[in-house]
């Protein structure tokens, strides 16, 4: 599989993935058999409730970050909007390209 619900399985996780569920240790046990049994009520709510939910659940927690990240970026636009200050226009004279890079780096003439 290259992919679970449309999630990218990077190609260097590929063998990694298939070693922690299939390579089993002396006891015959695997890695992932011995994450799982850490926690067996929390992983067994989680992988039925993913299961039972699936595409919708990935759907819903995308639309949740797009929302965030809109809420963010309008919170940053109205912060932003009585700064008019720094858009106003200069009558000073341009900058040349190479003193204003030294000067972004910390460095002078």
């Amino acid at each position: 599989m290259t992919t679970v619900r449309n999630v990218k399985i990077p190609k260097e996780d590929r063998p990694k993935l298939k070693e922690y569920l299939f390579k089993a240790d002396s006891t015959g046990t695997t890695q992932y058999a011995k994450d799982w049994s850490k926690d067996i009520k929390k992983n067994l709510i989680e992988s039925a409730y993913f299961m039972m939910k699936g595409d919708s659940l990935l759907k819903s927690a995308s639309r949740s970050g797009e929302t965030s990240a809109v809420k963010k970026l309008r919170q940053s636009f109205k912060t932003s909007k009585g700064n008019k200050s720094q858009d106003a226009v200069s009558d000073k004279q341009p900058t040349p390209i190479l003193e204003a890079a030294s000067a972004l780096f910390g460095r002078s003439k």
